[in-house]
């Protein structure tokens, strides 16, 4: 198997987006709710905690399974890398909801769980850290993707490209998030109805 066609079968896994598949199961549209993102926090907002749980291990395991296909079927660790990152952008622009996805932050975390372990616990802990500190979605994510890069810089430099893509992909996800943190106007989770 050629490695494009690993990564275009690793972009459809992660084109699976498990926010709006639970949601439909209750009948609401999360475009039209809350912040209108598909991804766990909304979901939270939406559904409630246990359709939250599911939407971020759903999202999370399609990542890691990204990765783990990868390796088994690709030798270099970057192309390994590169699976969890083709299975982050389908998240991000999903072919089956018209390229309008959610930011993979719990894409992301499945991947770096299974390529950068130790990066991807010292993500949990800043996460829950922030999160339990300000209560702000995005403002733990960033953080948390600031101090996985941080891990990887010290401790896997072989995945340093395709994470810094990862991180770029995420500023760029949540640009308007930032621009919220800045104007001190972003919602703590809890404020959105």
């Amino acid at each position: 198997m050629k490695d494009w066609q690993v990564f275009i079968a690793c972009y459809l896994l992660g084109c699976l987006t498990f926010g709006p598949i639970l949601a439909r199961f209750k009948g609401v549209d999360l475009r039209s709710v809350g912040s209108g993102n598909i991804g766990a926090t909304n979901v939270l907002r939406a559904l409630g905690k246990g359709y939250a749980l599911a939407t971020l291990l759903g999202d999370g395991l399609k990542g890691s399974l990204a990765v783990w296909t990868g390796a088994l079927v690709l030798d270099d660790p970057v192309s390994i890398g590169i699976c969890g990152l083709c299975a982050v952008v389908g998240h991000n622009f999903p072919v089956f909801l018209g390229f309008r996805g959610g930011k993979g932050v719990a894409t992301s975390l499945g991947v770096l769980a299974l390529y950068v372990p130790l990066a991807a616990l010292g993500f949990v802990v800043v996460w829950l850290t922030v999160f339990r500190v300000w209560r702000i979605s995005s403002l733990s994510a960033l953080a948390a993707f600031s101090a996985a890069l941080s891990i990887v810089f010290v401790a896997y430099k072989e995945a340093l490209p395709v994470v810094l893509v990862m991180f770029g992909v995420s500023l760029l996800m949540h640009r308007s998030n930032i621009r919220r943190l800045i104007q001190r106007t972003e919602p703590r989770v809890g404020s959105l109805k």
